[in-house]
C-alpha cells in the first residue's frame, strides 16, 4: 500500500507531506461508504474529513479493484518477502539453468515454499545478488570432465618438459567468412528493426588457412568454399616453406621417419540416409584462385558437385551436420582401401570422400537429382531453425595423436581436432617435411591464441560492407593486415601465463 494511500497529514493541508500518519481501517471504511453509499465526490469526502483529495482517491480505486477497504499489511522496514533461503533457492535454479525466466522462478518457489510473489520482486532480488541479464554461450558437457582435464595437464606437461623454443611454436586454424558477414549490432529508429541489405542471401564461403607464431602472421592462405585434407596438405606446403625461408626453423633437424608415427584411429563415418558418397576426383574446385572477383566464382562453386564439404571454422569442426528430420540411423560406415597412385605408396589408405546433399527436382520435369551446394544447405538449415547439434560426429570426440616429442623437429605446429588435420596424407606430409604435429586437448580451442586473432580479423573485416569490384577474398587479405608480430606475441604470452597454470592443477575452465 502507497504512502498516498493510507496516509494523511497531521495538520492542514498546507503541511509539510513528511508529516503523515496511517489511516485507519474504520477510516477508510468510511471514505468508502461516503461515496459509493452516499454518492458524494471524493473532493468533498476529502474536504469534509480532511484528508488528501490524492488519499482519497487511492482509499477508494484500490477499494473499487479489490472489493475490500482494509489497508493491505505490509513488512516492517528493510525486511523483504524473499529471505536469505528463498535467494539461495533461486540462486541454485538459475546456476542449474541459466535459462529461467522470473516466472518460471516464481512457479519454482511457489511448489518449493508455497507462496508467490510479483516477478518485478524476483527480478530485483536476483539483480541485487550480482546475477545480470547476458547472453548465452553453449558449453559441451564433457568440457571440464576428468577425462578432458587429464588431457590439459598432459598438454601443458608436454611442453613444459621437453621445452620447444617458442619462436619455433606456430599455430595453424581455419575460420569461415562470407560476403554477407557484418556486425549483428546497429542502429535504427526506436520501434524498426535494424536491416541491412544484401545482394543475395546465399553467398560463397570462403576460408582463411591461417598460422601465427611470435614472429606474426606466418601464413594467410585464402580459399573459396570449405578444406578438405588435401586442400589443408597444400597450404602447409606453403607455410612449410615460408618458415624455411625466412630462417624460422632449426634446418638440421630431421624429424620422425612416417614409418614411426604412432597410428591415428579412423575417425568413424556416420552419413544419413538421404547423403551419397562419390570418389574424390573433382578436389579442383577447391583450389580455385581467390583473387578473382567473388561473383564471378560463385556459379563455378555451385556447379561443382564435389565442393560440398564443410566449412572450416576457427573452432574444431564437425564431420558432419544434417536436420533431425533427415538422420534416420546411425550406423558406422567402413572405408575401403585403395591404392594412393599418386604417392605411389605400397600401403592401403583410406580414399578422401566427398560428400552432397541429395535432393529431388522440385519441378519433377527431369530424372535428374538437383545437389544444392554447402551455402544453400546451411541456408536451408538456418531458415527452418533446425538444430543439428545432436547429430553432429564431433571430431573433438576423436583427438589427434601428436608426434614424439622427444624428436628434434624444424618447428612444432599446434592444433585442433579438425578431421582433415588428422588424415593419413597430412601426418605423412608434417613427418617427411620435419616438421611435429602436436594436437589440442579435446574442447580446448581456447588454448589456440590464433582464436583470438581470427577475432581481430573479423572485426575489420566487417567494419563496411564490400565496395564495387572488391572480393571478399581482397578482404580478408585486407583485414588480416590488422594482425601485428606485437598483438600475435601479446596473445600467446596471455594463453601461456592465463592457461597453463589451470591446466596443470586440473582447473575447470568456462572459456
Amino acid at each position: 500500500m502507497s504512502d498516498s494511500e493510507n496516509s494523511v497529514p497531521h495538520a492542514s493541508s498546507s503541511s509539510p507531506l513528511k508529516h503523515r500518519r496511517h489511516l485507519t481501517n474504520q477510516e477508510r471504511e468510511t471514505i468508502c461508504k461516503m461515496i459509493a453509499d452516499l454518492g458524494r465526490p471524493p473532493k468533498q469526502v476529502a474536504n469534509e474529513l480532511g484528508i488528501p483529495p490524492s488519499t482519497v482517491y487511492a482509499v477508494y480505486d484500490a477499494f473499487r479493484r479489490r472489493g475490500d477497504s482494509d489497508a493491505i499489511k505490509s513488512l516492517p522496514p528493510n525486511n523483504s518477502v524473499l529471505q536469505d533461503n528463498h535467494l539461495a533457492f533461486l540462486k541454485h535454479k538459475l546456476d542449474d539453468d541459466v535459462n529461467l525466466t522470473n516466472k518460471q522462478l516464481n512457479d519454482h518457489l511457489e511448489k518449493e515454499f508455497g507462496f508467490r510473489v510479483h516477478e518485478s520482486t524476483i527480478g530485483k532480488a536476483i539483480k541485487r545478488a550480482g546475477y545480470s541479464f547476458k547472453r548465452v554461450y553453449e558449453q559441451v558437457k564433457l568440457k571440464n570432465s576428468d577425462r578432458i582435464k587429464d588431457q590439459r595437464k598432459e598438454f601443458a606437461e608436454t611442453f613444459m618438459q621437453h621445452a620447444p623454443p617458442i619462436h619455433r611454436i606456430f599455430y595453424v586454424d581455419e575460420s569461415g567468412f562470407n560476403a554477407n558477414q557484418h556486425r549483428l549490432r546497429g542502429r535504427a529508429p526506436k520501434g524498426q528493426r535494424a536491416i541491412k541489405q544484401v545482394k543475395t542471401i546465399r553467398a560463397p564461403n570462403f576460408t582463411l588457412i591461417a598460422a601465427i607464431g611470435m614472429q606474426g602472421l606466418v601464413l594467410k592462405d585464402v580459399r573459396m568454399g570449405g578444406v578438405k585434407g588435401t586442400v589443408f596438405k597444400d597450404a602447409m606446403g606453403k607455410l612449410f616453406d615460408h618458415l624455411e625461408q625466412e630462417g624460422f626453423v632449426d634446418d638440421e633437424a630431421v624429424g620422425v621417419d612416417p614409418k614411426d608415427l604412432p597410428e591415428q584411429p579412423i575417425e568413424p563415418d556416420v552419413p544419413p540416409a538421404n547423403m551419397i558418397e562419390e570418389d574424390d576426383a573433382e578436389d579442383a574446385a577447391s583450389d580455385i584462385d581467390a583473387d578473382n572477383d567473388a561473383e564471378s566464382q560463385e556459379p563455378a562453386a555451385q556447379s561443382s558437385s564435389s565442393a560440398a564439404a564443410a566449412p572450416a571454422s576457427s573452432s574444431a569442426a564437425p564431420t558432419l551436420a544434417t536436420s533431425a528430420s533427415q538422420l534416420q540411423a546411425h550406423h558406422s560406415h567402413q572405408v575401403e582401401n585403395v591404392h594412393d597412385n599418386q604417392q605411389g605408396a605400397a600401403a592401403a589408405r583410406a580414399p578422401v570422400r566427398g560428400r552432397k546433399r541429395r535432393h529431388q527436382d522440385d519441378d519433377d520435369d527431369d530424372d535428374d537429382e538437383y545437389y544444392p551446394t554447402q551455402a544453400e544447405f546451411q541456408q536451408d538449415q538456418a531458415e527452418e531453425g533446425n538444430d543439428n547439434s545432436e547429430y553432429i560426429v564431433q571430431s573433438e570426440e576423436h583427438p589427434g595423436v601428436s608426434f614424439p616429442q622427444n624428436k628434434r623437429y624444424k618447428a612444432w605446429i599446434v592444433l585442433d581436432n579438425c578431421r582433415i588435420h588428422k588424415t593419413e596424407q597430412v601426418r605423412e606430409f608434417f613427418a617427411e617435411r620435419g616438421y611435429c604435429m602436436v594436437f589440442l586437448p579435446a574442447y580446448s580451442s581456447f588454448l589456440n591464441p590464433i582464436e583470438y586473432v581470427f577475432n581481430t580479423v573479423k572485426a575489420d573485416f566487417k567494419k563496411h560492407s564490400l565496395e564495387t569490384g572488391e572480393s571478399v577474398s581482397q578482404r580478408i587479405r585486407q583485414a588480416t593486415a590488422a594482425v601485428t608480430p606485437e598483438g600475435c606475441q601479446n596473445t600467446i604470452n596471455h594463453i601461456n601465463l592465463t592457461y597453463v597454470t589451470p591446466c596443470l592443477q586440473r582447473e575447470e575452465v568456462t572459456e
